[in-house]
């Protein structure tokens, strides 16, 4: 009973390691276009700057999968958790849309990674016969950020000053700091030291593909953009 296990010590750190990194990350994703606004007093750049978020964050998404195989999922969490970090705080000091660009690609470049490598994590944490339903647990973190960080991110700017902002910055980063910790308290359990071997195995089973993708991911990844598209959207109203 015991190797079926879900709910383990290393399986809701990382939970929470996820659910702050996401937190961080949703605060933006309704506030940043404002803050751009706010720096330049035109609403000109507030695209641009959303737009390096996910940029960023998409271009690493082609390159995670060989990061984690190479360096270990939990050593990556560990970058990741904190780059995202460094970039929230940096955030208050934020003075031109160019550094703010820069930050944004920063933040989304973190944030990809530690999506990743947590993903990987769990894969690995969780007992193969309930592989599908510890992941959907896994996935809880980043729907209750989704749900909650927005909301938060909105009340903490409710008067959209330079102050208030400065605040949601020290926030998102404490958010990161604290996956950071965790990330590192995960890695000195020593839970995950099969990842390397494991994925290896895994790889050599893989089919053809081409230019790096598999011709199946197609129209889930479809969905998937479609989905986030009006997610996002909706944000935006």
């Amino acid at each position: 009973m015991v190797k079926n296990k879900i709910w383990t010590r290393p399986f809701i750190l990382l939970m929470l390691s996820l659910l702050f990194i996401a937190s961080a990350n949703y605060y933006f994703a309704s506030t940043i276009a404002v803050y751009a606004k706010l720096i330049t007093n035109s609403g000109l750049y507030a695209g641009i700057v959303t737009s390096a978020f996910y940029a960023s964050s998409v271009g690493m998404r082609l390159v995670n999968g060989v990061l984690v195989q190479k360096y270990g999922s939990l050593p990556l969490m560990i970058l990741s958790a904190a780059l995202c970090a460094i970039a929230c705080f940096a955030h208050r000091y934020a003075e031109t849309i160019a550094v703010l660009i820069i930050l944004r690609a920063l933040h989304g470049i973190g944030y990809s990674m530690f999506n990743t490598a947590s993903g990987t994590a769990a894969s690995f944490l969780v007992p193969r016969e309930r592989i599908t339903e510890g992941i959907g647990y896994f996935a809880i973190g980043n729907v209750l950020a989704l749900a909650l960080g927005p909301a938060m991110a909105l009340a903490i700017i409710g008067d959209f000053t330079r102050a208030e902002f400065n605040t949601l910055f020290l926030v998102a980063f404490l958010f990161c700091l604290a996956a950071f910790i965790l990330a590192i308290h995960i890695y000195r359990l020593g839970k995950i030291e099969e990842i390397p071997k494991k994925v290896s195995l895994v790889q050599e089973k893989l089919p053809p593909t081409f230019l790096g993708f598999e011709k199946g991911v197609v129209i889930p990844v479809i969905v998937t953009f479609m989905l986030t598209f009006l997610m996002l959207l909706l944000l935006c109203i």
